[in-house]
């Protein structure tokens, strides 16, 4: 299915219900709940590690081949899951402010 276009990550990240979904152009490619891959009902504490490899896989591409991110988590959690620091969190989750993406967008 692999194609060109501009393709975006969603990731949903939290002590439960973790997800990934795929997105080409704005239109939902493939969606996928961690816990139906994994067979833990609500995924606790998983990262949606196998949902994102079942959503890449599904559309024949590679993470080089993403163009962006959305996080739908706690961002404290996450930034702890990923070991950040205080200054890292603020450097690499600055989304406190609602026009993040916004800024994001016009780069």
């Amino acid at each position: 299915m692999a194609t060109r276009g501009r393709w975006y990550v969603g990731l949903n990240h939290g002590t439960h219900d973790a997800a990934c979904a795929l997105l080409l152009d704005g239109d939902i490619i493939v969606s996928v709940e961690q816990e139906r891959l994994s067979r833990n009902k609500r995924a606790v504490e998983e990262p949606p590690v196998d949902a994102l490899k079942h959503c890449l896989d599904f559309a024949g591409i590679t993470l080089a081949d993403v163009d962006g991110v959305a996080l739908g988590a706690d961002h404290d959690d996450l930034a702890e899951w990923l070991g950040l620091d205080e200054h890292e969190r603020t450097q690499r989750l600055p989304y406190n402010s609602p026009d993040w993406a916004f800024r994001l967008r016009m780069r």
